[in-house]
């Protein structure tokens, strides 16, 4: 190995004992360094927490449990762990640097993979899985991201930032949803804990990516791509091995029952072809050929798969693709009018003239004197009195509170009418105005993912979903839980037996504070509750409207600052001087 020039690196820092080279990326949430370890001559990856996120517990207990999970896993497809360090300031993981890059890389710079590339790649990421389900450990993120090409020849796995121990607490909110969401499982989507059987769904789309160029389940948003896994079957891949496709598909089963029992089991069903191809040993077996540079339409006598799955379907499945589309078109169409019309439900079990003796009863008792046109409200062609009744159950019944005051309408001598436009207004006593009541309905929409609950805080659905929610009518008050996001309420008015259609995008109903710092330094609150000590980068989220930050330093006078969000705002900087208060 040549070690690396350590002089060009002395000012640029150590974290802990290791050596900062360069920085390789940055999140949010964290800083990825190659450094150098001076007394072992070796290059490694250095994943450090942002300082200004170091008291947070769940980002910390998620280092600690990558770190864990590293520890207790000694093999050649799972990326080795070197060191980790925790104290109130700083959190930092040093793991082996893997210099190939990842298999997500790899896919833009290089193209899709052949069939027996992508065989190779099942065979190592299956042993590493092997290894961590005995041990109890639920990777929960496997994707081309995480997946790396290393130097010595094998598919490393990597990132377990959100490993699952067995038997361990969550460290997340009930009803949120873990992982990279386009390669999550359906069964973590619904709410069932992630499993061996998960690892091996994300597995599937994985490999599927990697063999066509494109996620077969990702879509524009959040909640269309959790909605794709949950009801879409990818189609099927053309001019592959049979038994790759058996093997691809089984690894996507909805169901997880339908799926291998256990990454042993599947490298058992993958043995043949990783034969056939001669990649018994995985990526090794195929190194000399995949390090060529070979763009994405460039033609590969192996390959067996077109770089984009824009392929010619056979005969048959475009026959029954055909059938499948017209059938759901049909039902779409049913269940639409089923939940958007009410009303004709009732019709159909109603006998209709009852409905009509129902209608026009109230209608007779408004003709107090008929042969006088003094005595009765001008007509027109929206009275009820008066029109023919083409829909007998919308208008008479739907708002008990706008019907004629038949005590009024049959009048004293004492009541005064007078009349504005087609409107006859009774200077009559006052009458309570009974409240709206009556079953109502709502179909939500909602960007991205969220719990939503009711004005007493019962849970009441999670978004996605197709189901019509039935409401008290009249004025509805939800809450939208989203655990990126603050709790957001939205107000909604439904009328008796009425659907109301409503599609949310949460992020439009929150402004941004990006960046918030004070000279020398403050602690700051944010509307009372405790913050963190500037300079703050974290993302703040908040709803429209006014907020307060309070920045306290114990040298000079507090400060508050009046925040007010608006609609339309570009993400705020907060930055104050004490010194010059």
């Amino acid at each position: 190995m040549v070690a690396l020039p350590v002089k060009r690196v002395e000012d640029r820092g150590k974290i802990g004992d290791f050596e900062i080279v360069r920085e390789l990326s940055r999140s949010s949430v964290t800083s990825v360094f190659e450094g150098y370890q001076a007394s072992l001559d070796r290059t490694v990856l250095i994943k450090r927490l942002h300082p200004q996120l170091a008291d947070d517990d769940d980002l910390r207990a998620r280092f600690e449990r990558e770190a864990k999970a590293l520890a207790r896993i000694k093999h050649k497809n799972i990326v080795h762990i070197y060191d980790y360090q925790a104290s109130p300031e700083s959190v930092h993981l040093v793991t082996e640097f893997v210099s190939g890059g990842s298999l997500a890389d790899r896919l833009k710079q290089l193209g899709t993979l052949t069939e027996r590339e992508a065989v190779a790649v099942a065979v190592d990421v299956l042993e590493g899985l092997k290894v961590a389900h005995r041990e109890g450990i639920v990777h929960r993120d496997i994707k081309p991201g995480n997946l790396m090409v290393g130097h010595t020849g094998q598919i490393k796995i990597t990132d377990f930032g959100l490993a699952q121990f067995e038997g361990s607490p969550s460290l997340t909110m009930q009803g949120m949803v873990i992982g990279t969401p386009a390669y999550i499982a359906p069964e973590v989507i619904s709410g069932s804990p992630a499993g061996p059987r998960s690892d091996l769904f994300s597995l599937g789309v994985t490999l599927y990516e990697l063999m066509t160029g494109v996620n077969p389940y990702l879509a524009d948003n959040m909640s269309e791509t959790l909605n794709r896994i949950i009801s879409l079957k990818p189609q099927p891949l053309d001019g592959i091995n049979p038994e790759m496709q058996r093997l691809l598909f089984k690894l996507l089963e909805k169901k997880p029952d339908r799926r291998f029992t256990s990454a042993e089991e599947a490298l058992k069903e993958i043995a043949p072809l990783a034969e056939k191809y001669q990649v018994e040993r995985g990526w090794v077996d195929v190194e000399p050929e995949g390090s060529k540079v070979r763009t994405t339409g460039a033609k590969d006598s192996e390959s067996l798969i077109q770089p984009r799955p824009r392929r010619q379907l056979s005969r048959t499945w475009v026959i029954l693709s055909a059938i499948v589309m017209v059938t759901a078109s049909i039902l779409v169409y049913l269940l639409i009018q089923h939940a958007t019309t009410p009303d004709e439900i009732i019709i159909n079990e109603t006998p209709v003239d009852s409905m009509l003796t129902e209608v026009t009863t109230p209608d007779t008792s408004q003709a107090v004197q008929p042969d006088s046109q003094e005595s009765r409200p001008q007509q027109d062609d929206t009275a009820p009195a008066t029109r023919p009744v083409e829909r007998p159950i919308e208008e008479p019944v739907q708002n008990p509170a706008r019907q004629p005051d038949k005590t009024a309408a049959q009048g004293s001598e004492t009541d005064s009418r007078r009349e504005t436009g087609n409107d006859a207004v009774v200077d009559a006593p006052e009458v309570a105005i009974p409240p709206v009541t009556g079953t109502a309905y709502l179909s939500l929409h909602v960007t991205p993912w969220a719990n939503v609950y009711d004005a007493d805080g019962n849970f009441i659905v999670q978004t996605p979903t197709d189901n019509i929610i039935p409401v008290d009518a009249g004025e509805v008050l939800l809450t939208f839980s989203n655990p990126d996001l603050p709790p957001l309420t939205r107000t909604f008015t439904v009328e008796p037996d009425d659907t109301l259609r409503q599609t949310i995008d949460l992020m439009k109903m929150v402004g941004e504070i990006s960046f918030i710092n004070a000279t020398p330094w403050a602690r700051v609150f944010l509307d009372g509750e405790p913050l963190e000590t500037t300079p703050i980068y974290k993302r703040l989220l908040l709803p429209f409207g006014k907020h307060i930050l309070r920045f306290e330093h114990p040298d000079f006078p507090v400060h508050e600052e009046e925040v007010v969000l608006q609609p339309g705002d570009t993400p705020r900087s907060i930055v104050v001087d004490l010194t010059s208060q």
